[in-house]
């Protein structure tokens, strides 16, 4: 079979951007480092937990990429492989306890995991018959996870992995040209989950209840149409994203009742990425 390659981690875009624009010395007087692994050579942070104690890091080290927890007292600790090349860890629980993302399994194939501080334990969460798949962002303790899968007909398809039910499909919205959709983001409990998928309109966020299914969250005004939502509140209630506007690709706040608005951006600004757990 031949080997599935991931996409290029934003985390590692983001940091080499970083490098480039601002001079280490600058860097050192506004931030703490977390240090590099033996070998490493360059490294970011992808998640922290609730209480700021745990951080996800994914490190470039020896020609490979490697995932690490790390904690203040406790320092790093390698979360592995499935099988070996990589390990892109992209998001933590709020408790701490689990990371999750992609790693190369025993076939070569990039396959979405998630780890435990507990048991020290990678697990392979599966696909939909595929060839890859990735975990995108896990709930508060670690017993939802969501993210994208290869579906067997070149199509990715959102997904929601849980002990009881395993990998479970979450479609797409309806009308789309293309078939597809992307788990981005998930609420504190697991009931929510937040995305993109391929709509009448084009790319749009969506919003995912059991009780409702997949819902498109429409764009703003003016541009192309092209949305997408990237994080949700503890309570599942705002989310936060990218959308097309008159003005350009604008963060948008979406609240439940109310519906999509764009926040504007600074000069030379983009997008929102987060959203904190009580964000109302």
């Amino acid at each position: 079979m031949t080997p599935v390659v991931p996409p290029v981690r934003f985390f590692a875009i983001s940091l080499l951007c970083i490098a480039i624009l601002f001079p280490l010395s600058v860097l050192a007087d506004d931030f703490d480092g977390l240090g590099l692994g033996t070998g490493g050579v360059i490294s970011g942070a992808v998640g922290v937990s609730d209480d700021g104690t745990t951080v996800a890091i994914g490190e470039l080290r020896g020609g490979q990429w490697v995932g690490y927890s790390w904690t203040k007292d406790g320092g790093r600790v390698d979360i592995g492989f499935l099988g070996n090349v990589f390990t892109f860890p992209s998001a933590i629980s709020g408790d701490g306890q689990h990371i999750v993302g992609s790693s190369t399994n025993g076939v070569g194939a990039s396959e979405a995991f998630i780890w435990s501080q507990a048991t020290g334990v990678m697990r392979g969460l599966g696909n939909f018959g595929g060839h890859a798949s990735e975990a995108t962002a896990v709930d508060r303790d670690g017993t939802v996870v969501v993210g994208v899968a290869d579906d067997g007909s070149l199509r990715q398809r959102a997904f929601r992995w849980t002990e009881a039910g395993g990998m479970v499909n979450l479609e797409t919205l309806s009308g789309g040209r293309f078939d597809t959709s992307i788990a981005r983001g998930v609420n504190g409990d697991g009931s929510v989950v937040v995305g993109q998928g391929t709509s009448a309109n084009g790319l749009e966020a969506f919003r995912w209840t059991q009780a409702s299914g997949m819902v498109g969250l429409g764009d703003l005004t003016g541009g192309f149409f092209n949305s997408s939502a990237r994080a949700v509140s503890d309570d599942g209630s705002v989310i936060v994203g990218k959308a097309s506007s008159d003005s350009g690709t604008e963060a948008f706040r979406w609240v439940e009742g109310v519906g999509m608005t764009g926040l504007g951006h600074l000069e030379g600004g983009t997008f929102g990425i987060g959203c904190s757990g009580d964000f109302k």
